[in-house]
This record gives structure tokens, C-alpha cells and sequence, in this order.
């Protein structure tokens, strides 16, 4: 069994991945899907969560970057403990600015020119990983790569990173979340049909 099955094996395990066929979920970007990634219900579960943190330090590797940023609200208690167990700064980014006190995007390190490894908790279209990587840019901040738990593989999001020049690297994808959950191979043909077509799902 591979590192993905392993996390996504994890994810199921803790209840956090839920399929539904026929009355698809609606996401943050307007567009329907049968999958749902919960992610934040593994921080309910102490080995896992120690486990999910170990695998996104070892994806993270040595150096590179100077802080870890978690893009809110789902990243940002993954980047709190990885920051941690590294002794790095540790910032977040807001989906929009405050409308109160000084309206800022980004909360807690904010030194200019300093280079900042972005924590996701899901990648499905990649806006809100855009967002996030624009907000730093306003703030003289650099995103150096993008780590996520879980990235669906769409061509919407690897086209945003390719554009931003930001790399991204996952912990599972959705044929691991199918194989780890047990689906049938005609479910299996239909998420892989969503994922190469979102736009045109039911």
C-alpha cells in the first residue's frame, strides 16, 4: 500500500470523505460533485492527526522557505502544528479581508521578502490556494510551494499553480479516497468522469 492509500485510508477511517452519486454536494466555487472532503475531522483523532502531520513535514522536506502559512479556515491548524515540530513562523490568510480593525488578508508573520510553504487542507479548483497566494504577493510575501492533505487532480487547479508558478504537492488524490473507501468500479468511472469534467456534473 502506497503513502496516499495510507493518508486516504486515514481520511476515511475518521470519517472525513463522503460520496453521494446522486445528490451531489455544492461547493465554495458554485460547481457540484459527488465527493466531500472533511478533512478537519481528523484533527479529532490524535494518531492520525500526528500522522498526517509527520507525512506533510516529510513532504515538505528540508528548507526552502522561511514560514508556513495556512490558507483558512481548513489549513490553518495543519500549518499551526507543522510550523511547530519545525520551529517556524507561522501565518494565515484570510478568504477576504476583515471588515473591521485594519482589514487585512494575512495574520501573524508578515516580513517582506520572506518565502512561505502554504498549507491546504483540500485543492479542488484551486481558487481560495489563488487567493492565498495573491494575498502574500500584496503583502511582499512569496509563496514558495503548496502542500494539501488532499488534491482532487483537477485541471482548473494545476493550471492556477502553473500560472502562479507555485508547486503543488498532495498527501492523497481521489483515486485514492475511491480505493480506500471501497467503491464499485462503475462509481469509480463516474467520479473519474466529474474530475475530468466538473462543469458538466448534474
Amino acid at each position: 500500500m502506497g503513502g496516499a492509500d495510507e493518508v486516504a485510508g486515514m481520511l476515511v477511517r475518521t470519517g472525513c470523505v463522503r460520496f453521494s452519486m446522486d445528490e451531489p454536494f455544492v461547493y465554495a466555487s458554485g460547481l457540484r460533485g459527488p465527493v466531500y472532503c472533511d478533512n478537519r475531522r481528523a484533527l479529532g483523532f490524535p494518531g492520525e492527526r500526528a500522522e498526517i502531520v509527520r507525512r506533510l513535514g516529510r513532504l515538505a522536506g528540508e528548507g526552502g522557505f522561511d514560514a508556513v502559512g495556512g490558507v483558512a479556515t481548513g489549513g490553518v491548524p495543519w500549518a499551526s502544528m507543522l510550523a511547530h515540530g519545525a520551529g517556524l513562523p507561522l501565518l494565515y490568510v484570510r478568504p477576504g479581508a476583515k471588515g473591521h480593525g485594519l482589514g487585512g488578508r494575512v495574520e501573524g508573520f508578515r516580513r517582506k521578502g520572506a518565502s512561505v510553504l502554504l498549507v491546504e487542507d483540500l485543492v479542488n479548483q484551486g481558487g481560495s490556494l489563488e487567493g492565498a497566494v495573491l494575498a502574500l504577493r500584496e503583502e511582499g510575501l512569496a509563496a514558495a510551494r503548496a502542500l494539501a492533505l488532499v488534491d482532487y487532480g483537477m485541471q482548473a487547479a494545476r493550471n492556477r499553480a502553473r500560472a502562479l508558478g507555485v508547486g503543488l504537492s498532495a498527501l492523497a488524490d481521489l483515486p485514492a479516497l475511491v480505493r480506500a473507501s471501497g467503491l464499485g468500479a462503475a462509481d469509480a468511472g463516474r467520479l473519474e468522469a466529474w474530475r475530468k469534467n466538473p462543469e458538466a456534473w448534474p
